[in-house]
């Protein structure tokens, strides 16, 4: 089980085109992705879908209207369609992350801020935390909604995720550094480190690998 203070919030998957790939979404799965937002300086937007157990899937592309990328696009950015491409866990105390990531031999940019503005132009904000680690480009990353209501309280749970795993070429150190950080999660041997999802809807299902590159 996750620490505490933890608990897994959302997973992400790449879209090439956010428009074309949420049909794409939706022809598989049954379940229609709503518009999210723009989040303003990383160069990124979205629509959303409501999973079990309060979460959800993130339908994220590159925002034509901006030109910086964040961590995210860079990392994301020669990815195939729908392919997972981040996993976050929230916590109210991103400072502790921020020091067992640290103690994991992490990099720590943050915590920052963070914002969307919603398909009704009201402003919702959050702070987020990256951990960087040279062998593991695919860890976690960990979010705070502060008092922005959660996205999944809107969004009705149509889907489940059935599968999560984290692969990568040295299962066991990836395993023992995301314990550090808190994170009880499956890892699974690759030849390069990646996410492996399979998300069930009414419809079928999306079993797909993504592979992060630094």
């Amino acid at each position: 089980m996750e620490k505490a203070d933890l608990a897994f919030d959302h997973i992400g998957l790449w879209c090439t085109e956010l428009a074309d790939s949420s049909a794409l979404f939706e022809s598989l799965t049954g379940i229609r992705p709503v518009e999210g937002g723009r989040h303003e300086g990383q160069g990124t937007w979205n629509r959303l879908a409501g999973a079990e157990g309060g979460t959800y899937v993130e339908l994220i592309a590159k925002d034509p209207t901006q030109e910086v990328l964040g961590q995210i696009a860079r990392l994301a950015a020669k990815l195939p369609d729908l392919s997972p491409c981040l996993v976050a866990y929230r916590s109210k105390d991103l400072e502790s992350v921020a020091e067992r990531a640290r103690s994991a031999g992490c990099t720590t940019p943050g915590p920052f801020a963070m914002s969307r503005r919603g398909k009704d132009g009201e402003t919702l904000n959050w702070r987020i935390l990256f951990v960087t680690h040279e062998s593991f480009p695919n860890l976690p990353f960990f979010i705070d909604w502060m008092d922005t209501p959660h996205p999944s309280s809107t969004l009705p749970p149509s889907l489940s995720l059935s599968e999560l795993a984290f692969s990568t070429p040295d299962p066991d150190g990836l395993a023992q550094t995301l314990g550090l950080l808190g994170v009880s999660a499956e890892t699974r041997y690759g030849e390069a480190p990646g996410l492996e999802i399979k998300i069930k809807g009414p419809a079928g299902a999306i079993d797909a690998q993504g592979r992060l590159h630094p």
